[in-house]
């Protein structure tokens, strides 16, 4: 029996980027509404990342459970929450990249907000280490929740005092962030070819997703 892979999210293109590195290990990635006609944007209230993942996971899993017209069919929830965490800010943003100021902010109003708060910061004060934490859970064909596993990913380097022009919709650190390892801008990083992505130059989510794969593939058998 084919078992779906759901990748919990709303945004298409987030859908697009992570499938196509899905895709290097011959699994394809659904969305939701591919099966049903419903949009979730569960509310992530969690103290950590880890929260939030198993939030949206245990969301979609709870309506893939309770729907008829699903039972038969197996399925995987992928569910991801990102962090940046800086060093001279004591951490922040942490978890509350969009709501870093209290409410919820643009792209550019993040950056600006970045580069105003590190003002004055140099050296090792603008270190900087983005994560991500995944979170799977299965649904099997009779609408029985799995238990979770968790992966992570990390990726460290620093914040520029200058944002790059270049912008990325929906991702404001990645004109700031510096990959210290890769010694290249985490937009540039984001938009190299793919046979270059197959090299390991993998940003956090990517090292997350890896060590998801062998995971996954043994919960689909």
């Amino acid at each position: 029996m084919k078992t779906n892979l759901i990748y919990a999210t709303s945004n298409p293109g987030k859908v697009i980027e992570i499938g196509r590195h899905f895709g290097y290990h011959g699994l394809e990635v659904s969305k939701l509404s591919d099966f049903i006609d419903v949009r979730l944007d569960p509310e992530e209230d969690g103290a950590t990342l880890g929260d939030n993942a198993r939030i949206k996971a245990f969301a979609y899993a709870d309506v893939i459970s309770k729907t008829p017209s699903l039972r038969g069919k197996r399925f995987i929830v992928v569910a991801d929450d990102t962090g940046v965490f800086i060093d001279g800010l004591g951490g922040e943003p942490g978890i509350r990249v969009r709501r870093w100021n209290g409410r919820k902010m643009t792209d550019d109003e993040i950056i600006v907000y970045a580069i105003e708060r590190m003002r004055g910061l140099s050296g090792d004060a603008r270190k900087a280490v983005f994560r991500t934490v995944l979170c799977i859970v299965s649904v099997d064909e009779h609408g029985l929740i799995g238990d979770t596993v968790m992966c992570e990913g990390e990726l460290n380097g620093h914040i520029l005092e200058t944002a790059n022009p270049q912008r990325i919709e929906g991702f404001p650190f990645e004109s700031l962030f510096f990959a210290d390892e890769y010694g290249m801008l985490l937009g540039d990083l984001h938009r190299l070819p793919d046979a270059e992505k197959r090299k390991g130059k993998f940003n956090h989510r990517e090292r997350a997703i890896e060590k998801a794969i062998p995971i996954i593939e043994d919960m689909m058998g």
